[in-house]
C-alpha cells in the first residue's frame, strides 16, 4: 500500500521530529505492507489551507493546534469541511487546547516528542487501511460498485432492500441488516435500530432518542440498542481524547 501524509507545524524542530518518527516506523515495516510513503511538510496553517486540493489523496494529517496567524483549529475546520473523512491527528504540549478541537473528531491526540505514540499510530493506520479497504456492493442485478467503507455514513433496510448512504450518493442493494451487522462491526458500524447500522465515526452527537449524523440526518435510536451504541461511541471519544 502507498501512504501519503501531511505534517503541519510552525516549529521546524517538531516538524522534523514527526517526520523522522514516521520514516523510522515505516522502515521497521517487516511485512512489506507499505510500498511507499510520501510526506508533505507545511510550516504554517496558511501554507496548508492554500493547498487544500493536494490533501485529497492524503491518508493522514498531523496538525499542530497552537500556531500563529491561522491556528490548528481553523485549519482543521477547513480540512473537515472539504474532506469529512480525513484522518487528522492533533499534536500539542498544551492539553487544555484539546477541548477546542475535539469537535472535529480527530483520529488521535498526541503529545509532542511522544515518539512511541507516533509509532503506535502509524502501525494502527497501516492495519486500519488494510481492514477498511474497498468493498464491492451489488447494485441491481448485474453491477458491482467499489466503495470505501469509511465513505458509508449509515446502512438501512427499506422495503426489503438495503440502502447504503454516502455523502454524494445512495446505493440500493440486496441483503440482510442482521448479516451486515456482523460483517461491518469490525469497521465501526453499530445498530441504531432494528433496520439501521450507523458508522460511529460519522455521528455528530447522540441524545435520548435520536442520533444526529454529520450530514444532518437524524436517525431514531432504538431503546434496545442504545446501551451498546453509547458504549462504542464513548470508547471512540476516549480513544480520540487519550490517543489510545
Amino acid at each position: 500500500m502507498d501512504i501519503k501524509i501531511a505534517i503541519c507545524d510552525d516549529n521546524q524542530e517538531d516538524l522534523a521530529h514527526i517526520r523522522r518518527s514516521v520514516e523510522e516506523t515505516i522502515a521497521k515495516d517487516t511485512h512489506g505492507d507499505v510500498e511507499s510513503c510520501t510526506i508533505a511538510e507545511y510550516q504554517s496553517g496558511n501554507e496548508l489551507t492554500h493547498e487544500l486540493e493536494l490533501v485529497a489523496d492524503m491518508n493522514l494529517v498531523f496538525l499542530d493546534i497552537d500556531m500563529p496567524y491561522i491556528s490548528g483549529d481553523d485549519v482543521a475546520e477547513a480540512l473537515v469541511e472539504k474532506y469529512p473523512n480525513l484522518c487528522i491527528i492533533f499534536f500539542t504540549n498544551r492539553e487544555e487546547m484539546v477541548f477546542d478541537v475535539i469537535r472535529f473528531k480527530p483520529y488521535r491526540f498526541i503529545k509532542k516528542q511522544d515518539t512511541a505514540k507516533i509509532e503506535d499510530v502509524m502501525n494502527t493506520l497501516v492495519q486500519r487501511s488494510e481492514q477498511e479497504g474497498h468493498i464491492l456492493i451489488e447494485k441491481g442485478k448485474a453491477e458491482l460498485v467499489k466503495v470505501h467503507v469509511r465513505e458509508i455514513l449509515y446502512i438501512e433496510a427499506v422495503n426489503h432492500q438495503i440502502v447504503y448512504h454516502m455523502q454524494e450518493e445512495q446505493i440500493i442493494s440486496r441483503g440482510s441488516i442482521a448479516k451486515l451487522a456482523k460483517e461491518f462491526g469490525k469497521f465501526g458500524f453499530v445498530r441504531a435500530h432494528m433496520g439501521c447500522l450507523v458508522n460511529i465515526r460519522h455521528i455528530k452527537y447522540v441524545d435520548k432518542k435520536n442520533i444526529q449524523m454529520n450530514d444532518g440526518t437524524c436517525i431514531v435510536l432504538g431503546g434496545k440498542y442504545k446501551e451498546d451504541l453509547m458504549k462504542n461511541y464513548k470508547i471512540m471519544l476516549e480513544q480520540i481524547r487519550y490517543g489510545r
